[in-house]
This record gives C-alpha cells, sequence and structure tokens, in this order.
C-alpha cells in the first residue's frame, strides 16, 4: 500500500473485500493496537446520496445490536474526504460461501446448528426493530477458533421504527435465489419475515 493511510485513528493494513457499497480493510488503531475491520464506503456522497443513507443505517443498525453470533460495530467517523467509516469486530476465518465452495453442502446436523444461531441473531435484531434484508452464505463469518457463524453486512438493513425511502418502486435489492418475493420489486413492505425467507432459503 506503499505509506501508510490513515482514517481516523486507524491505519490501514490490507484489503479484505469490497462490494456495491463499501471497502472493508483489516486496520488497526494507532494508539491502542487494536485491529479492526474497517469499512469505508465507496463513491462520493454527493453523488450517490442514497448510497449515504444506506451505509449511516448500517451503522446505527449494528450500534442498536448485541449478539454473539452478530459482528459488533465499535466506532464511526468519517475520512478526510467526509466520507463515512465503519470499524467493526475482525473475524478471523473465511465466510460461509467459501467453506461451500471447498466441501459443499454439510452435514444436516451442522447445517441445522448453524441456522439455529443465526435464528437467534436475526430474533434479536427483530427485536431491536432492525432488519437485515439479505441473509445469504457471503454475509456469514465462520470465526476461525470455533466454526461460530456471525451474520455481517447489514448494508440493505431496514429499521422497522422509521419510514424508510432509500428504494424506489419496483427496484430490487437483495441477492437472487435469497430474495423473499416482497423483495422482487413488488413494493410490498419487508417484515421479520422476509429475514426468515432468506434464512430458509440459506438452509436449503
Amino acid at each position: 500500500m506503499g505509506q501508510a493511510r490513515r482514517v481516523g485513528p486507524y491505519e490501514l493494513l490490507e484489503e479484505l473485500g469490497r462490494g456495491g457499497m463499501g471497502v472493508v480493510y483489516r486496520a488497526r488503531h494507532v494508539q491502542l493496537g487494536q485491529e479492526v475491520a474497517l469499512k469505508l464506503i465507496l463513491g462520493l456522497a454527493d453523488t450517490e446520496p442514497s448510497l449515504l443513507e444506506r451505509f449511516v443505517l448500517e451503522g446505527e443498525s449494528l450500534a442498536r445490536l448485541r449478539h454473539p453470533n452478530l459482528v459488533a460495530v465499535h466506532s464511526a467517523g468519517r475520512d478526510e474526504r467526509g466520507r463515512p467509516w465503519l470499524a467493526m469486530e475482525l473475524i478471523p476465518g473465511e465466510d460461509l460461501t467459501q467453506r461451500l465452495t471447498r466441501e459443499g453442502p454439510l452435514p444436516a446436523w451442522e447445517a441445522a446448528e448453524l441456522v439455529e444461531s443465526l435464528a437467534e441473531a436475526l430474533g434479536h435484531a427483530h427485536d431491536q426493530g432492525v432488519l437485515h434484508r439479505d441473509v445469504k452464505p457471503s454475509n456469514v463469518l465462520l470465526r476461525g477458533q470455533d466454526g461460530a457463524p456471525l451474520l455481517t453486512d447489514f448494508g440493505l438493513a431496514k429499521r422497522l421504527d422509521r419510514s424508510q425511502r432509500l428504494t424506489e418502486t419496483g427496484e430490487v435489492l437483495g441477492s437472487p435465489g435469497y430474495l423473499a418475493p416482497e423483495q422482487c420489486g413488488s413494493g410490498a413492505p419487508s417484515t421479520p419475515a422476509t429475514d426468515v425467507y432468506g434464512l430458509g432459503a440459506l438452509l436449503y
């Protein structure tokens, strides 16, 4: 990366991955030495206002949640260009997509235990008024030391306690193969059942 780049109090060490909304780095707090997964928004906020709103909502949503099967957020801020960032728990290991690609479908008992843990995590999120809306294998991290599943990436999250107008009627958000019927452009509202459908598709 050449000269170390700083984002807030964090030094960026390496890129871990990127998606449609942000890029995730392994980063280290300069004073404390704590390593985190730092997510930085992609694009410019002034040209992608809905992208900025979704990113801010992700931080707000994660800050409400405390569960052993959800990735925790440590802090948030903005870089020198005004782009928001989130510093989250760094989970050593791999995601469920990588595991399935390497080994194929999980044994039934292991799949049932994994889905039970994720269902409890989603239940906690729903109790706090947060929908995930993008449950899929690549958003499930498997912790290296014990294989525990942690749900991550609340980039399409919805807060049930506020009105959201981040999408146009008919716009499809989510991942094909895991979309509930109401996410397929019908204009019907998402509910906790939306995440239950995604979890069922993941189990299948």
